[in-house]
């Protein structure tokens, strides 16, 4: 194992991570039980609202439409809904309206619109075999039960869990000579790239407790999150990540075992002496791997699991591997012998 130092932050997206119940009666039912579904002239609309996060996450400000299912009386009501954002209104294909009845509505909603295409009918929001194909989507998902009056309060929640990678260079010191340190590839080993997806059974309010849950792993493999290009490592903190993956399947991360098994960060590397560009490392080769552990039990700087919902930054510092450490000297010179004591003849 050679690598230096890691520490890792992790924190919700904000303060809004709580989820809420659902009452998803998905059995089927004769014409007779099920909900009508006439005009009463007054459509369905929705208040819409998203956590606070990175720029790059969805936000109330950026989210721009999502995919309906809401249920009556356990029945599904209207399925697979596409609601789009004009302005600062919601429209929805078809129109979506109370019941008649003004019975209560259970909703689900996804975003963005995975799954089934639009005008599908499915019998149930829960996404099954998602595919994080590039780290790149940041999916949402909602929860209203019992609602009954304009407008429809849907807070959504962050479905992933959000990973960033920083790295710098150790700082010089008296006992450390100045570093440069090329990097040319970052990959995260033995991450699930798909899952199923189930939403809670509670709406989704911002001082809820319960959420989504994600079950069935599959797709074992590494992740590349830097690649294509090298990139030289300062003395500050830099975030690497040249593919956009940011995005991960919530999930237990595997035990970083000593013969390299498990959940690694893995760097492809060149250590060098700055001032007289002398490469201190890898020997023998033009780059190598150093491995920094993501799942270590005991370890305080690595946490077995990624949460839905929280995000998490590991601050990673390269300096020189284990086994070529800083050359030291001690010096002495040979005195010349006095003339006192030599012999002469």
């Amino acid at each position: 194992l050679v690598g230096s130092e890691m520490c890792i932050r992790d924190r919700r997206y904000s303060s809004f991570m709580l989820a809420l119940p659902l009452l998803i009666g998905l059995s089927a039912c004769s014409d007779d039980d099920q909900p009508k579904q006439e005009v009463s002239n007054n459509a369905v609309r929705f208040n819409v609202t998203v956590p606070r996060a990175s720029k790059a996450a969805t936000t109330t400000a950026s989210i721009d439409h999502f995919r309906i299912f809401s249920f009556v009386n356990s029945n599904p009501y209207m399925s697979n809904v596409v609601a789009k954002r004009t302005n600062s209104a919601w429209t929805t294909t078809p129109v979506m309206y109370w019941p008649a009845d003004d019975a209560p509505v259970n909703f689900y909603c996804i975003s963005p619109m995975v799954g089934e295409p639009e005008g599908t009918q499915v019998p149930n929001p829960n996404i099954g075999d998602y595919e994080n194909t590039d780290g790149r989507t940041d999916l949402l998902y909602s929860v209203t039960t019992g609602a009954t009056v304009n407008p429809v309060g849907l807070n959504f929640r962050h479905a992933l869990s959000k990973v960033a990678f920083n790295f710098k260079r150790k700082t010089a010191s008296d006992q450390q000579a100045p570093l440069k340190v090329d990097v040319k590839e970052v990959v995260v080993t033995a991450i699930n790239g798909t899952a199923s997806f189930t939403f809670p059974d509670k709406t989704t309010s911002p001082d809820a407790e319960a959420s989504g849950t994600w079950h069935d792993y599959k797709s074992l493999g590494d992740v590349t999150v830097f690649s294509g290009s090298t990139a030289t490592l300062s003395d500050t903190y830099e975030a690497l990540n040249s593919t956009g993956y940011e995005f991960a399947i919530p999930q237990v991360l595997p035990e970083s075992k000593s013969d390299l098994s498990g959940a690694y960060v893995k760097v492809l590397c060149s250590i060098y002496d700055e001032t007289s560009g002398v490469k201190i490392w890898p020997k023998g080769a033009d780059d190598a791997y150093l491995y920094f552990p993501l799942s270590s039990p005991g370890a305080s700087n690595t946490t077995s699991t990624w949460k839905i919902g929280k995000a998490y930054a590991y601050n990673i510092t390269i300096g020189v591997p284990v086994g070529s450490g800083k050359i030291d000297f001690d010096v002495t010179v040979d005195e010349y012998p006095s003339f006192e004591d030599m012999y002469l003849e």
